[in-house]
């Protein structure tokens, strides 16, 4: 019998490249992967604009899933009963289903408004890539 990551008290295999992803946006991250119950995996701090002097935002609950095929990244997903009666009392909060770094980034993207190609244009990477030519002396 194949048990559910979270039961086992582990994440998914993508999760630590999420939400480092995530974190490379700015966005502040606390991992929620083990506080079972059904909870989303991750909690992100989502700004949007704002005329106010204070920052103006909301919570964004963020749940990692592995995408069950390879071929498509939108293939359903399964939810525990936990992580459905949690959905259940949680309904109307703003949550995202990522199966990947770029997917989470392009969903935040899209909610907050921000623009949808980074000033380098490149795809998110959680990991920083090195200078070609070494750093300027």
């Amino acid at each position: 019998m194949i048990r559910h990551p979270a039961t086992q008290g582990r994440a998914d295999s993508n999760h630590r490249a999420i939400a480092d992803a995530i974190r490379l946006l700015g966005y502040p991250v606390m991992d929620l992967s083990h506080a079972g119950n059904g909870v989303e995996d991750l909690l992100v701090g989502a700004r949007v604009p704002s005329a106010k002097p204070w920052p103006s935002g909301y919570w964004l609950l963020v749940e990692c899933k592995v995408a069950r095929y390879k071929l498509t990244a939108s293939t359903a997903v399964r939810y525990t009963k936990a992580q459905i009666e949690w959905r259940k009392q949680t309904q109307g909060w703003p949550r995202i289903i990522a199966t990947s770094a770029q997917n989470a980034v392009d969903q935040i993207r899209t909610l907050t408004g921000s623009p949808t190609k980074s000033a380098s244009s490149a795809p998110c990477s959680p990991v920083p890539r090195p200078m070609r030519n070494g750093p300027k002396a």
